[in-house]
């Protein structure tokens, strides 16, 4: 996933105002969903582990790619997708330190199509995000192959070649009516015959079509879930200052992490004003993310290692070995948080 979205008011306060020298400052895409949770943990919870007391957080709009280039950011959220593109040119530095949020994907199809399978889908017109950069592409990709099937774009650019289905590139809708590029315009005027992205672009063209009965839906998590995760560097994990203030934001997370799994309720209203949706359509989405936050690194080794030959593919070099690919993950912040979190539980007892 890239950045996408509308900027709500405290993103775009950042953008326009001057970064104070107290701030942790991070790049993050505002108009994604499973982002939000980051926004939460530095509104509600991240004043009560920081450093100092008038350290605050600030967001710009960005991911891993403004983390490796720009010193001043010390944390970005992105998915694995957007991970690995990096860390081949950057394995000394970038850091994945916690998964933030798991999300199960959709391929949709409006049932006046007549397929009700993948293998359906040959010689079909797919729309998707990003062609050959973004994980809804890799999605796309890694589903239909699934049932034998290969897109007709070359690896590197958008050059057409023999395949079994065609990709057009699209881009988001977060309300209706959604304009004239939009994935969901493309399917409604029989441009395209299906759609497999994020949200909220899916759910909003569900609901232009009138609803789940006049849908079908592939979806698969132990095929492809995006996996999105806090990164950080090495030289900002080594600096005990910015690392403490790290450590604490990892608490806040695991605390918003908290509210998001079981007291969903509470931020549906400030999820959907970040987004800039209608709340029944982060309702309607909930259940596709898991919440969780954590760290399973073999989990997310064994994910990093199979997409890798993706991306490698895409930018024109060899897929990283697994123990580069290890490297990549840092699980010590999250075991000091953990700690700090165990000792706070024990004093208050």
């Amino acid at each position: 996933m890239l950045p996408i979205g509308v900027l709500n008011h405290v993103f775009l306060l950042s953008l326009l105002l001057p970064i104070p020298a107290t701030a942790l400052l991070l790049a993050n895409s505002p108009g994604v969903i499973e982002s939000t949770p980051q926004l939460i943990a530095a509104q509600d919870y991240f004043h009560l582990f920081s450093s100092t007391p008038n350290k605050t957080s600030t967001f710009i709009r960005g991911g891993v790619g403004e983390l490796v280039l720009n010193s001043a950011v010390d944390l970005a959220g992105n998915a694995e997708t957007q991970s690995l593109r990096h860390f081949a040119n950057h394995t000394s530095q970038l850091r994945l330190i916690y998964t933030i949020c798991e999300v199960t994907y959709r391929l949709i199809v409006p049932k006046s199509r007549n397929i009700t399978s993948l293998a359906g889908l040959r010689g079909k017109n797919i729309g998707t995000f990003l062609l050959n950069t973004s994980s809804s592409a890799y999605f796309v990709e890694k589903l239909l192959g699934t049932v034998g099937l290969h897109p007709n774009f070359k690896d590197t650019g958008y050059e057409p070649v023999p395949g079994d289905y065609k990709v057009t590139n699209g881009t988001w809708c977060t309300k209706l009516p959604c304009g004239e590029e939009t994935l969901t315009a493309k399917l409604l005027r029989g441009e395209i015959d299906a759609i497999g992205a994020w949200e909220p672009t899916v759910e909003i063209t569900i609901q232009a079509l009138g609803g789940l009965e006049n849908v079908v839906i592939f979806k698969d998590e132990n095929i492809y879930r995006e996996i999105l995760s806090l990164h950080s560097r090495v030289d900002k994990l080594s600096d005990p200052e910015t690392r403490k203030d790290i450590v604490g934001f990892v608490r806040a997370l695991r605390m918003a992490a908290r509210v998001f799994q079981d007291e969903p309720e509470k931020v549906y209203e400030r999820v959907a004003k970040a987004v800039d949706v209608d709340v029944d359509i982060i309702k309607a989405v909930w259940a596709d993310s898991d919440w969780r936050g954590g760290l399973r690194e073999e989990e997310l080794l064994d994910t990093l290692v199979e997409e890798d030959k993706w991306v490698a593919r895409m930018e024109k070099r060899a897929p990283l070995e697994r123990e580069t690919l290890r490297g990549l993950i840092d699980g010590s912040v999250l075991e000091e948080a953990e700690e700090l979190d165990a000792a706070e539980r024990t004093a208050e007892k």
